[in-house]
């Protein structure tokens, strides 16, 4: 089964994106770049009575990088991406179930690289069955 990040980098493509998301590290090129990166957040809910972990809490967090003094585009596309994930509620992605996709901040830029290409980034943490 799929991970998490590579769920939500799935979703994200096939909803907004114009460009292949990738999971994981930031690659040097392209330039035009978005990332989906999972990251430990919360510990798992055990069931009372029932075996197992019965829901998780991974953070997730997302990047768009632009062109070289493109701060623009990866802003746009950011925005997008916090408008877009909080809509999966109580919905099934990926053949996962997601009770919440949650914001942890607004968007915001990250850093410039030495390329002067614009990073912007936003967290969410996710209420989900385990995967």
């Amino acid at each position: 089964m799929a991970t998490t990040e590579e769920i939500l980098a799935d979703y994200i493509e096939a909803q907004i994106s114009t460009e292949t998301v990738y999971v994981g590290q930031m690659p040097e090129e392209p330039d035009v770049v978005t990332v989906v990166r999972q990251y430990g957040a919360g510990a798992s809910d055990l069931g009372f009575g029932v075996d197992g972990i019965q829901f998780e809490h991974p953070g997730i967090q997302v990047r768009c990088r632009g062109a070289a003094e493109d701060w623009e585009g990866p802003r746009a596309r950011i925005e997008a991406i916090y408008q877009l994930l909080p809509k999966i509620q109580g919905a099934t992605v990926g053949g996962v179930v997601f009770q919440l996709v949650k914001p942890q901040s607004a968007p915001f830029e990250l850093e410039r690289d030495d390329g002067l290409r614009s990073v912007h980034t936003v967290s969410f943490l996710v209420d989900k069955e385990p995967t």
